[in-house]
């Protein structure tokens, strides 16, 4: 299981303080793990702080992105905020060690509140799911890679460019949509078990 990002609204590590509302989400990914599941998970724009309490839990963190090779093609997996030159700006602003340290010694309370009220901006700025508008970095990650996921537009789509085949999953809020990666085909599924669509991603 792969997730991509923005899993939580707001992801801050104190060191004696869990955040409730996310007790059980990540009580379920433990019970994953602890049946044998690997859960990979790559820090988006909401969730990119420090990470160590979910590996300490046995979550893979990739913070750079994801690599996975299946029948001789690579998959890039990314959230995808940093493709744009406003997520490596967002990154920098909120992620330096200042205003990190900020968060840490005001009350969880009022840093939960105004977590919040960055979170509502950026969500409304607009959303596009095709590769020309998600960045023109991922047409140069083509170069490397045969397919390119990412999730921060949380726009769901797969279709296939001439350059290779490029996805995002969507998001669990607005469309209830995530990817199936099988039988070298990338699927778009709606919760539970909803074809939307498909592309072949390794025969070509």
């Amino acid at each position: 299981i792969i997730l991509l990002g923005d899993i939580f609204d707001f992801w801050i590590e104190y060191k004696r303080v869990m955040l409730k509302a996310y007790f059980n989400l990540l009580c379920k990914i433990r019970a994953e793990i602890e049946k044998g599941k690997e859960i990979h998970f790559i820090p988006g724009n909401h969730d990119f702080y420090d990470t160590d309490f979910l590996s300490s839990m046995g979550i893979i963190v990739h913070k750079n992105g994801f690599v996975l090779e299946l029948d001789e093609k690579k998959i890039f997996f990314h959230h995808g905020d940093t493709l744009f030159k406003s997520g490596r700006l967002n990154r920098f602003i909120f992620g330096n060690a200042v205003v990190k340290g900020i968060f840490k010694i005001i009350h969880p309370d009022i840093g939960l509140v105004l977590a919040s009220i960055v979170s509502k901006f950026s969500r409304k700025k607009s959303r596009s799911g095709t590769v020309k508008n998600v960045s023109k970095r991922v047409y140069s990650l083509f170069r490397n890679y045969n397919v390119v996921i990412t999730a921060h537009t949380h726009q769901p789509c797969v279709f296939k460019c001439e350059e290779g085949v490029y996805a995002n999953p969507g998001d669990w809020i607005e469309h209830s949509t995530y990817l199936v990666i099988e039988n070298g085909t990338v699927s778009l599924y709606n919760y539970p078990n909803n074809l939307i669509e498909s592309t072949t991603c390794f025969k070509i």
